[in-house]
């Protein structure tokens, strides 16, 4: 019995062992750059975000490695634009500036393969949980004969928007001995961002993007220190 104890302690402290060879963790951060694109989206501008979380990485073999994260990350889209509208022979100029910002909790399973010390190449599906949906937009309305108006909303657009968001995601980084890892990906999501139907025509909604044609894409660059 004393011989089997033995056994039994030595082949768990040696599984730790290599548990804690293989396996490493830590935390990252970055910018994102990211906006929504699709047949119901014109005029859109990369809007800048942020993204911080937790990371983990298992050593499969010395080349192969599954790496996932947790993150809390800031996405959506910003959208510029103007029309003129000539009636009567006056011209009116119709500005409109719009801020779409929505903010997930990311979880990535990427698979990563080692092409050589350090530099590695990543492959995997995210799924992210909306956490904030807000729309911010100015439309401003300038024209000879009434001058200029300004019609801005503020609203929470969160029973719009899909409450998860499917993506593919790929990218490539370099990890460092000491720990310190660098990180480029781009994320694109399967679906729409928001729901099917469509609000249009009910009265209670300023700001409908129920039944748009728009998916989520979001290039990061990120920074991290596993320990």
């Amino acid at each position: 019995m004393k011989k089997l104890l033995f056994t039994a302690a030595i082949a768990v402290i040696g599984f730790t062992q290599v548990s804690a060879q293989d396996f490493s963790y830590g935390v990252k951060a970055g910018l994102n750059i990211a906006t929504l694109s699709g047949d119901d989206i014109e005029n859109n501008d990369p809007k800048l975000g942020l993204h911080i979380g937790a990371t983990g990485e298992y050593m499969v073999t010395e080349k192969f490695a599954i790496q996932a994260d947790l993150l809390y990350s800031m996405q959506g889209l910003k959208q510029s634009g103007f029309e003129e509208i000539n009636f009567n022979g006056e011209t009116s100029r119709l500005d409109l500036e719009s801020d779409v910002k929505l903010n997930y909790i990311n979880l990535p399973i990427m698979f990563k393969y080692y092409i050589t010390k350090g530099f590695n190449v990543e492959l995997g599906p995210q799924v992210g949980f909306l956490v904030s949906a807000k729309a911010d937009v100015e439309l401003k309305s300038t024209s000879s004969i009434t001058g200029t108006e300004t019609i801005k909303i503020d609203q929470d657009i969160k029973d719009q928007t899909k409450s998860v968001d499917f993506a593919l995601a790929f990218g490539l980084g370099y990890k460092f001995d000491s720990g310190l890892n660098l990180g480029a990906r781009f994320a694109a999501s399967l679906g729409n961002a928001f729901e099917d139907t469509s609000n249009s025509g009910s009265g209670d909604t300023e700001f409908d993007a129920t039944g748009s044609d728009a998916r989520n894409g979001v290039i990061s660059f990120s920074v991290g220190y596993m320990f």
